[in-house]
């Protein structure tokens, strides 16, 4: 029951972290704190898994061209969360359930890129090396939760 149950923790949080962070931000992420983040994430991914020269020189442009891809995604949705923010007392019904069918919509292309990645993957390492990657995104984001669960002047509630 215990794994159960921060299995569903693990899911939850992964679903929520982009909208946790967009959240805490009225204006966009500079663009120097984005690259920051993707350098860690980076660093920690080479030193997680492993890669011998062969296996990086696949993986590398895959998990590069699914970072583009989702990056885009992620500035589309974030730009629409804020302007929800900004605007959701001033929207109808049909706005705002427009706007619900479009972050759907963009959780829905996420998986599908994901899903097309994970084929490149299955080719570009072995399986077991595949299964550490998807551990160590996971690990890397709930350390990344952490940091913001343990900043001085995270937002209450947190």
């Amino acid at each position: 029951m215990k794994i159960k149950n921060t299995f569903l923790i693990l899911i939850t949080a992964l679903f929520f972290l982009p909208q946790i962070i967009i959240a805490q931000f009225d204006k966009p992420i500079p663009p120097e704190k984005i690259e920051q983040m993707r350098a860690q994430r980076v660093a920690f991914l080479t030193d997680f898994l492993d890669l011998t020269v062969e296996e990086a020189q696949r993986f590398w442009p895959v998990y590069n061209e699914q970072q583009k891809k989702t990056d885009e995604i992620f500035k589309q949705k974030g730009e629409l969360h804020r302007n929800l923010h900004l605007n959701i007392a001033d929207l109808d019904e049909k706005e705002l359930e427009e706007i619900s069918d479009k972050l759907i919509e963009f959780e829905q292309q996420i998986l599908e890129i994901k899903l097309e990645s994970h084929k490149k993957y299955k080719k570009a390492l072995p399986i077991k090396k595949l299964i550490l990657f998807y551990q160590a995104e996971d690990k890397f984001k709930l350390e990344l939760l952490k940091k913001i669960r343990d900043r001085p002047n995270r937002p209450p509630g947190f």
